[in-house]
């Protein structure tokens, strides 16, 4: 984690100038912090439904979740409320404002479910739906069956330049895709606080083998599979509109499918975009008109995966793996449990750990120090 903390010169110089006076316009418009790629979409919203509220890029993007967890812990009152992955709401729950959830029927199907509870009440408001997905080439086929030894073994059967090169890529962060990989393995057969088990132990092996880390950029992994460096890559299927339209012009037939899995149905966590509001705001907002026509809408048309109910697919080929795949809400390691986790996926990908290993000391350590 030594990383992590040489960013916190830089993100609390930034959060000193976030808490500073506001300059984005009245007190009264509510001000929501937005990861970057998402801003434009959420502004277009926003104009669109005549919402009159402004998003603010969150950045440095590589830095996010640091500098979340900076405002959110300081108490700043800088935004009004935040557009985050669902999977930082373990990390940040010490200071969310629960908010109250909505009519039964609003939300898609079984949504609901995946959203983290505090006394009843809701840490978050999903706006949209998001899972893992694979893309690979027609010309290279894909296995019959998408378990995750099959495309061990599809993704190995050629190698592209030479003994050493990957041949899959990855945008999606290591700790999606390993909760991915390893729920399609079977690990919701294990007690929901579980890191070490042998579905696990597979899927980050996998990981390790394929060094599936995302670049600095995670886009480089969609340009090399574009460009036939790679066989394969895992993206979010709010991706998978885009990734489509830029292979049909640069000539490239490509399949996208559901993560691997044993059984029927992926299981992958629910890794969609949420609401949340701090605690330290005396004043919240109702993020329920995020799940307006208007917001929601522009979201599909940008390929996002909308969070509500009755809306037309405008993202075929994700709707398309979304419908093989079951959503499932994150494990319930609690802020510390899971910034362990993230080490020891770090110590594997990075520092040499064999898998098993790495899971095997973070186990020990949540049951020692970070039990939720």
């Amino acid at each position: 984690m030594n990383g992590r903390r040489g960013a916190w010169a830089l993100t609390t110089a930034l959060l000193a100038a976030s808490c500073g006076p506001r300059q984005a316009g009245p007190p009264q418009i509510p001000r929501v912090a937005t990861p970057a790629g998402l801003t434009r979409t959420l502004e277009a919203a926003s104009a669109h439904g005549r919402l009159g509220w402004t998003f603010a890029p969150l950045t440095p993007s590589a830095r996010a979740r640091d500098l979340e967890v900076l405002l959110f812990s300081s108490g700043s009152t800088a935004y009004d409320g935040y557009v985050l992955r669902a999977s930082s709401l373990s990390v940040l729950r010490p200071w969310l404002r629960p908010v109250e959830p909505v009519a039964a029927g609003a939300l898609r199907e079984g949504l609901g479910a995946c959203v983290p509870v505090q006394n009843g009440r809701w840490l978050a408001l999903p706006l949209t739906v998001d899972a893992v997905a694979f893309a690979s080439r027609e010309e290279d086929g894909v296995p019959e069956r998408m378990t995750l030894e099959a495309l061990d073994r599809w993704a190995g059967a050629r190698a592209f330049h030479g003994e050493g090169e990957p041949t899959l890529g990855s945008t999606v962060p290591p700790l999606e895709l390993f909760w991915a990989l390893a729920h399609g393995e079977g690990v919701s057969d294990l007690p929901g606080e579980a890191v070490y088990g042998a579905p696990q132990i597979r899927a980050l092996a996998f990981l390790q083998r394929h060094g599936l880390e995302p670049p600095p950029d995670p886009q480089e992994a969609v340009d090399a599979f574009l460009e036939g460096r790679r066989k394969g890559v895992f993206v979010w299927a709010s991706e998978v509109k885009d990734l489509v339209a830029r292979a049909r012009s640069a000539g490239v037939s490509c399949r996208v499918t559901e993560a691997p899995h044993r059984g029927e149905t992926a299981r992958t966590l629910y890794g969609g975009y949420v609401w949340a509001c701090p605690s330290s705001v005396v004043a919240p907002r109702d993020g329920v008109a995020l799940l307006g026509p208007a917001v929601q809408e522009t979201l599909a048309l940008a390929g996002h995966l909308p969070a509500a109910a009755g809306l037309p697919a405008q993202n075929v080929e994700a709707e398309r793996a979304l419908s093989r795949t079951r959503l499932v809400a994150p494990p319930d390691l609690g802020p510390r449990g899971q910034e362990i986790l993230e080490g020891a996926l770090m110590d594997a990908l990075d520092a040499e750990f064999s898998a098993e290993e790495a899971l095997r000391r973070a186990q020990a350590r949540i049951a020692h120090e970070a039990a939720p």
